[in-house]
C-alpha cells in the first residue's frame, strides 16, 4: 500500500504534483529523494492528513495523504 503525496500549483499555469510513495517512508526520505523534483525548499511545511509535521523522522503510512505547502514555519 501507498501514501499519496501532493504538492499544490503555486499558479494556474502549473499542474499540482503527485506521486504515490510506499508506506514506511520518512519524511526526511521524501525530501531526499523527490525533493529536487517538485521544487522542495525550506519554507515549505509537510502537512500529513491535515497535521503540520516537523519531526522528518516521521513516517508515512498506507493510504495517508502527505501535502508540501509554502508557507511560514512556527517553530516553539
Amino acid at each position: 500500500m501507498n501514501a499519496l503525496i501532493i504538492v499544490p500549483a503555486i499558479s494556474d499555469l502549473d499542474s499540482d504534483f503527485t506521486r504515490e510513495i510506499p508506506a514506511g517512508t520518512t519524511i526526511r526520505q521524501i525530501i531526499d529523494e523527490v525533493g529536487p523534483t517538485f521544487g522542495y525548499n525550506n519554507n515549505m511545511v509537510p502537512v500529513l492528513n491535515n497535521v503540520a509535521i516537523y519531526d522528518y523522522s516521521t513516517s508515512v503510512q498506507a493510504n495517508d495523504r502527505l501535502i508540501f505547502r509554502e508557507g511560514t514555519k512556527e517553530r516553539g
